[in-house]
């Protein structure tokens, strides 16, 4: 299953960010994870309705009440196929999915309106990992 989830999220790659977008012309951070699930046969509640910049409460309730996730200790010890939930600008508002990764432990491929401005993959660094507010792994 979580192979499945993998290799959908990176038929993603390269497709522009695009709030609330939802196809391949354009997905933002949660639509890029919820297609990548919902394309594997994974039942995910869609989002919608948020702000382009979030308010910081509302994803990590919504996250933390799915019932196909469960939210894992943040010590414990990360699995590909994680869902990450990072705070950007001081709160939770971004999520990536963990892959395995050829230079590193883990990557993240996530739908990034920073730099790029697209789907990417790359390690899971310092960087990223000091961000994590929440871990939500698949039931």
């Amino acid at each position: 299953m979580i192979k499945n989830v993998i290799q959908e999220a990176r038929s993603y790659l390269g497709v522009p960010w695009r709030h609330q977008g939802r196809t391949r012309k354009g997905v933002d951070c949660v639509g890029f994870i919820l297609l990548a699930l919902i394309k594997s046969g994974i039942k995910m509640k869609e989002i919608r309705g948020y702000a382009r910049t979030p308010d910081g409460i509302a994803l990590k309730k919504i996250m933390d009440e799915e019932v196909t996730t469960e939210n894992i200790p943040i010590q414990e010890d990360l699995k590909v196929g994680d869902i990450l939930l990072f705070r950007i600008r001081h709160h939770p508002q971004h999520v990536a999915l963990v892959t395995d990764s050829c230079t590193s432990e883990f990557g993240m491929i996530h739908s990034f309106n920073g730099g790029e401005r697209k789907v990417v993959e790359h390690d899971l660094v310092d960087y990223w990992r000091q961000k994590i507010v929440a871990i939500y792994r698949l039931k």
